[in-house]
Formats: C-alpha cells, sequence, structure tokens
C-alpha cells in the first residue's frame, strides 16, 4: 500500500539538506520511498490540507508550502482520545487480544496512514502523526511550519 511523508521543519532549510530516500532505507515503517517533485508534489501538500483534522490544526501560509499552526489542538486531541477510548472499549467487548486498531488509532490521530519527517523534533526518519502532536503541544499558534520533501512511500 501506498501514502505519503511530509518532511516538515520549524526553520526554512536550504533544499540541498532536505530528506532524501537514503533517510528511510532503515525505516522499519517503510519498503521503499519516492522523492515526489513538481506537480506531484504540489498535489501531495494540497491532499494534506484536505485531511479534516490536519486542516483544523493548520491554515496555508503566505508560501505554497508552508503552514501555520493556530492552536486548536485541543479540539483535534478531544477527538483522538474519543476515537482511542472507541477501540479499546471494542477490544474489551470483542475479548480479543489483536490490538492492530488500537496501535493505528494510537499512532495515526490524522491523516491516515500519513507518515511525517520532523528532523528538529523526532529525527530524519519517518514517524507517526502523533509526533506531530507532540511537537504541537510545545509551539504557540502563529507558528510556521516550512514543508520540504514530500515522498510517496510504500508498507
Amino acid at each position: 500500500m501506498h501514502s505519503t511523508i511530509y518532511e516538515i521543519t520549524q526553520n526554512q532549510v536550504d533544499p540541498d539538506e532536505w530528506a532524501t530516500e537514503s533517510n528511510f532505507y532503515e525505516d522499519d515503517n517503510v519498503d521503499y520511498t519516492t522523492l515526489l517533485t513538481g506537480d506531484e508534489r504540489t498535489e501531495a501538500i494540497s491532499d494534506l490540507y484536505d485531511s479534516y483534522l490536519f486542516s483544523s490544526l493548520f491554515s496555508r501560509g503566505e508560501a505554497s508550502d508552508t503552514i501555520v499552526y493556530n492552536g486548536n489542538i485541543k479540539v483535534v486531541k478531544e477527538e483522538w482520545y474519543q476515537n482511542l477510548q472507541q477501540e479499546l472499549q471494542s477490544l474489551i467487548d470483542g475479548n480479543s487480544c489483536d490490538t492492530y486498531r488500537l496501535r493505528k488509532a494510537i499512532n495515526q490521530p490524522f491523516a491516515g496512514y500519513t507518515l511525517f519527517c520532523l528532523p528538529g523534533w523526532a529525527g530524519s526518519s519517518s514517524c507517526y502523526p502523533r509526533e506531530l502532536l507532540e511537537l504541537l503541544n510545545t509551539v504557540e499558534p502563529g507558528t510556521v511550519f516550512h514543508i520540504n520533501s514530500v515522498f510517496d512511500y510504500h508498507w
């Protein structure tokens, strides 16, 4: 299956320093990646904005590859917590040991199978959207983030 990895930084980074496919060679979440450029990159960034919860956290910045944190994390976390409770209750009600759906709910509070690369926060490999939420807990509303490399990835 395929999805997207977005490299996001708080500081503007020279394109020569952006993540490359080699960042993910030994990444447990990724089989292989393809760097998206041009229209494919632009379309992937637009797709990210179309994610309901992502767009509730960010607005588009002045530059096409910037996003501005709006401080709305409380609403997103509440929805995430409710989803976690539902998945846990389903596990309990089903008397199951299969935690796949619960682990997915924990790691991916929004944006489906989208991953992020947050070099200034979680390192230069892929990380789940919950890492982005943890980062947002440390910044003020109005903080500008830069979307650098964008990858299609297979898992």
